[in-house]
């Protein structure tokens, strides 16, 4: 898991965006996998096995993969036997937990900026997340000369055979828009649901589905990270959440349903934001395309006072037990001057009667046409390194997060920064692990 710290980020964009504080929580770095579903399945004896299993289990190969065919409702059993195994208190994120750990402290549209930027070129995806052009140019590139007929016994087109490179999605004027991907990767050809073809109604996409649809195996995607550490945040599979909505897309629009979030490899580019797009879908419905992460709640550690700094630390640096203070421990007393009050050394993970234990940067160096920034901190927590052209409005950008442990003094390039003759100022924020 990855630990996605307390504060406020941006939930939306444009006119729906809105300010949302949430506290710390961590976050499946992954999907929940095949195998890790089925050690829950055969401790628990639930019979309720995901359609594409045989025999009680996952197909081969497929161990670490996301497992797709899970209800909400049996996705919360899963937590509930993890918390009973593991003391954590374990469910299923909400919209905005999601979104901020997909975000990763930017306001980005994907978990690496604001383009899906993928392409096609030489029979090749080149792309950060699995989405419907890699299932589309795998089929395209390994089997376009295989049969593939057409299967939904309402589309005029039942049972007509053909190829994969010749399947189509044919207009209610009978004009084919053939099944390929553009250099940008787009996919056409991929369905028409007013007349039931191209490649989604045909047998070969049913036999996919059968085997647990074209998912890749988590963390497969390591250029598409998030700024907190969360892999496939976009594509592979949609991931429940447990907020409640009216959909405005797809076959539930207009229904209440569980909102669902970052694409699957069914999806288009673009349905794979790390927003709402207005998809949801029955909790108790089972999908190809839905799979799911976890999220666990960090016990809060016991603060006697109520000043924001726990009983353990408070007696570590000052002695005593911890449950009571004075003028030198409070939260803000300031004990070795170096600037950061008792309750900001605590959140940074720094020593409060050391003046040399702090947080701060040291050195900020043009490099050519870069920027070295160099800081010194704590190793116990998540370090947020910000920039931002101006002092004298909010356009801070994190553009670096260095997860724990971290060295006392750490250095970051920021490439290109110093390109020009625009302003640039730097900040560090740390916010220490629960």
């Amino acid at each position: 898991m990855v630990y996605v710290p307390a504060g406020i980020f941006t939930y939306g964009t444009g006119t729906n965006t809105q300010t949302v504080y949430l506290d710390g929580f961590c976050i499946g770095k992954f999907h929940v996998t095949e195998a890790e579903y089925k050690a829950f399945v055969d401790a628990t004896g639930l019979t309720s096995y995901p359609s594409h299993w045989v025999g009680g289990t996952y197909p081969a190969g497929r161990a670490n993969h996301p497992v797709p065919y899970v209800s909400l409702t049996n996705a919360l059993k899963y937590c509930v036997w993890v918390s009973s195994n593991t003391g954590w208190t374990v469910t299923i994120p909400t919209a905005q937990q999601w979104e901020k750990a997909a975000r990763g402290g930017t306001t980005n549209l994907y978990p690496w900026g604001n383009t899906a930027g993928a392409t096609y070129s030489n029979h090749v995806v080149n792309t950060r997340f699995n989405f419907n052009a890699v299932c589309a140019a795998y089929y395209l590139n390994n089997y376009s000369n295989s049969p593939a007929v057409y299967d939904n016994i309402n589309s005029p087109y039942y049972g007509t055979t053909t190829t994969v490179s010749q399947i189509a999605a044919y207009n209610t004027n009978g004009v084919p828009t053939y099944l390929a991907v553009s250099p940008s990767c787009a996919v056409s050809g991929w369905v028409n649901h007013d007349t039931w073809t191209g490649f989604i109604y045909t047998d070969v996409f049913d036999s996919l589905n059968a085997s647990g649809g074209f998912t890749t195996a988590v963390g497969s995607f390591t250029n598409g990270v998030s700024g907190y550490g969360c892999h496939d945040m976009a594509g592979n599979l949609w991931a429940w959440t447990l907020t409640l909505f009216i959909a405005s897309n797809g076959a539930e629009a207009g229904k209440l349903v569980n909102q669902i979030r970052g694409g699957s490899w069914y999806a288009t580019a673009s349905s794979c934001k790390s927003l709402d797009i207005g998809e949801g879908r029955s909790a108790a419905g089972k999908y190809n395309t839905v799979g799911f992460r976890i999220v666990m709640i960090p016990s809060a550690p016991t603060d006697s006072i109520g000043d924001g700094i726990p009983d353990w630390w408070r007696a570590r640096y000052f002695g005593g037990d911890g449950t009571t203070t004075n003028a030198t421990s409070c939260a803000t007393s300031d004990l070795d001057g170096d600037g950061l009050s008792n309750l900001q050394e605590y959140l940074a993970d720094l020593n409060p009667s050391n003046s040399t234990s702090r947080l701060a940067i040291i050195s900020i160096v043009a490099i050519s046409n870069d920027v070295r920034v160099t800081w010194i901190g704590g190793s116990n927590s998540w370090q947020y390194l910000e920039c931002s052209p101006t002092l004298t409005s909010n356009q801070w950008t994190a553009i670096f997060t260095n997860t724990p442990p971290t060295p006392v003094t750490n250095t970051f390039l920021n490439t290109g920064a110093a390109a020009g003759a625009t302003n640039r100022f730097y900040r560090i924020k740390a916010r220490r692990l629960p």
